[in-house]
């Protein structure tokens, strides 16, 4: 697609990735899991963060044609491009974490329950 198409899809994409460290933070997890919590809210703000990054390629891309800022552009967009499998990457591991806790246990009844 061209630069400026992926405006309202990169909108949407951070508006979620919003929602979902909102959405994280709220989440109560017994004290084993804490540190899961904790990965898969760094790992959501790095996703925003490579969202942020392709934005900014792309506002780049749509403001320039050639040189440098081209250039710029689009290491931009391949950077947060990477990023971004990273973090979906470190929040599949935290997944894999969080199922292989005890499911036995009380304390891992629920998991990652919302709080009320």
């Amino acid at each position: 697609l061209p630069a400026d198409a992926l405006r309202d899809t990169l909108t949407a994409a951070s508006d979620a990735v919003e929602r979902y460290i909102d959405e994280a933070r709220a989440l109560t997890p017994p004290s084993r899991a804490r540190s899961i919590r904790s990965g898969i809210v760094g790992d959501l703000e790095r996703a925003g963060r490579a969202i942020a990054m392709v934005e900014h390629g792309a506002t780049i891309m749509v403001n320039v044609r050639r040189g440098n800022r081209e250039l710029e552009g689009q290491t931009s967009i391949k950077r947060g491009y990477l990023n971004l499998l990273h973090a979906r990457q470190a929040i599949a591991g935290h997944v894999a974490a969080a199922e292989g806790l005890d499911s036995e246990s009380d304390d891992t009844q629920d998991l990652l329950r919302r709080s009320a």
